[in-house]
Order: C-alpha cells, then sequence, then structure tokens
C-alpha cells in the first residue's frame, strides 16, 4: 500500500462525532429503528470507545506530557499550553464540553493531535514530552507571550508519536519519525 495515501482515518486514536456507521451498527445492535434509541445507543458505543482508549494508552513514559495548544477564539487565533503528566493517556484529559474531538496520528507534524471543533473555531492540541535537562517553563512562557516558533517546540519536546505507534501497530510511522530525525 502506497504509505502517502493513509488518512487520519489510518491513524485514528479517537473522534466523538457520531456518524452514520455508528447509528448504522447501532441500529443492527438493537434491532429497531426508534431514531432516538439508536442515537443513544451510538452515543454510548463512542463513550465506550473513549473509555476504552484511556486503558490502552495507560502507559507511563517517564516524562511530562505538555500539550501545545493553538486556539481559535472569537477574537482570533492564540497559542496556550497544559502540563498533563507522564501518562499517555493524559492526552484524554482536558476535552471541550462541546463540539466535536478527533484524535489522530499526524504525519505531516509527526505528533499526535486533537482537533476540537467548537462554535467559535477550531483549536488544535499537540501532545509532545519534554525533552530531559529543558526548562519547560521558558517554553510555557514562549507560548503565552505568542512568540513561541517550532523552533521552540522542537527544543525543548519530542514527539510522543514514537509511543502511540508502538501502541497501535502504526510501525510505518514509528521508521518515518526515525528517519526524519536523523
Amino acid at each position: 500500500m502506497d504509505m502517502s495515501l493513509k488518512t487520519i482515518q489510518d491513524y485514528l486514536i479517537y473522534q466523538s462525532e457520531i456518524t452514520e456507521d455508528d447509528l448504522e451498527a447501532a441500529k443492527v445492535t438493537l434491532e429497531t429503528d426508534d431514531e432516538s434509541a439508536i442515537y443513544e445507543e451510538a452515543s454510548f458505543s463512542n463513550r465506550q470507545w473513549m473509555e476504552d482508549e484511556k486503558v490502552v494508552l495507560d502507559i507511563e513514559i517517564g516524562a511530562q506530557i505538555i500539550l501545545i495548544a493553538d486556539l481559535g477564539l472569537w477574537f482570533g487565533r492564540r497559542q496556550s499550553s497544559k502540563i498533563l503528566g507522564t501518562n499517555l493517556n493524559a492526552i484524554f484529559r482536558f476535552l471541550p464540553s462541546d463540539g466535536n474531538v478527533c484524535f489522530y496520528a499526524d504525519r505531516e507534524s509527526g505528533d499526535i493531535v486533537c482537533r476540537s471543533t467548537h462554535h467559535d473555531g477550531t483549536n488544535y492540541f499537540r501532545y509532545r514530552k519534554v525533552n530531559p535537562g529543558q526548562s519547560i517553563e521558558d517554553l510555557v512562557d514562549l507560548l503565552y507571550s505568542q512568540c513561541a516558533t517550532e523552533a521552540d517546540i522542537q527544543k525543548y519536546t519530542t514527539s510522543i508519536l514514537p509511543e502511540v505507534a508502538k501502541v497501535y501497530g502504526w510501525s510505518e510511522l514509528i521508521q518515518e519519525k526515525k528517519e526524519a530525525n536523523i
């Protein structure tokens, strides 16, 4: 298979959006045409999927994970961050109460990413681990002052993609990441 043709769906970790496939699966499970019951079953299955991924990613990585945010707000885009802890499942800790989220491995950036849509726009969250010997406070200051560059992010952090890719068997992503770092 040509790896350049892989899409978000191929490296999807979780999405909150209820799809037509979700509704069809719920309809088959319930053996009913009751739309309300079908939607409730699809929603329940979706919430269960999230809980399952939290268990799958319950892995300590020995480094602090930082959420680097590119926020779409009513008054424009802003950078922000949040230190999440040392467990991979911490990526699910801060979810919006409205809108849809989609967690996936982004081949272009080489990061684990969450795209979150809401009434004001779209937020993009990158999840990275703090490099040993780096003062994460310096990066946080750069982010809050809206001055952080990609070079700054690379200096202070490293992608968690290799750790997540091992869990899901995405060996081609691990190889791509190794080749990109050479």
